[in-house]
């Protein structure tokens, strides 16, 4: 089971892709959420500091990433 994120701070909500990552991000009280980019992979070093420059200019507390389904609940690539 994961840890609860904290209950107070911007969260970034990913959809993860092979090809490219959905965010969105959460205001600071964590009740609404707005899509933020739609950002495509590059590789992993330019990736990860695409995130940690994410983090650090929106003050993100956490990230969240969803886990792919299918429609019938099956986990997905």
């Amino acid at each position: 089971m994961s840890p609860a994120p904290p209950p107070f701070g911007r969260l970034a909500a990913i959809d993860f892709g092979t090809q490219r990552l959905g965010i969105a991000v959460t205001d600071p009280q964590q009740r609404l959420s707005s899509p933020y980019a739609n950002y495509t992979r590059r590789d992993p070093q330019q990736d990860a500091r695409y995130l940690q420059q994410l983090a650090r200019e929106e003050q993100i507390v956490c990230f969240v990433v969803g886990l792919p389904v299918h429609l019938d609940g099956r986990e997905s690539r």
